[in-house]
């Protein structure tokens, strides 16, 4: 593999072909996206990456030991998710 010749997208050229622009923008890579923008609700942003991979601070947590434990299994899942739309994205050949 050797180093890109222009710092462009090479399918969308008006967008800079930076990890966040890959992983968030690319619409080549928008259907890799479809499983983690539909567990969350919303698409997934640079801004929003703190929480996909964090959760949410403990105390917006549930008190309720059940629900938190639903809760907790959720904020797992969408790491998951994360981490196999990341994988899929940054091994694609093109």
């Amino acid at each position: 593999m050797s180093r890109a010749t222009s710092p462009r997208c090479m399918y969308y050229p008006y967008g800079l072909d930076t990890a966040e622009y890959t992983l968030f923008r690319s619409l080549n890579c928008d259907g890799l996206r479809e499983e983690l923008r539909a567990h969350l609700g919303r698409s997934p942003t640079a801004e929003n990456v703190l929480e996909i991979l964090c959760g949410p601070v403990f105390e917006d947590l549930p008190v309720h030991h059940q629900e938190m434990q639903v809760a907790l299994w959720d904020i797992e899942e969408i790491f998951r998710i994360f981490c196999k739309m990341a994988v899929e994205i940054l091994t694609l050949e093109i």
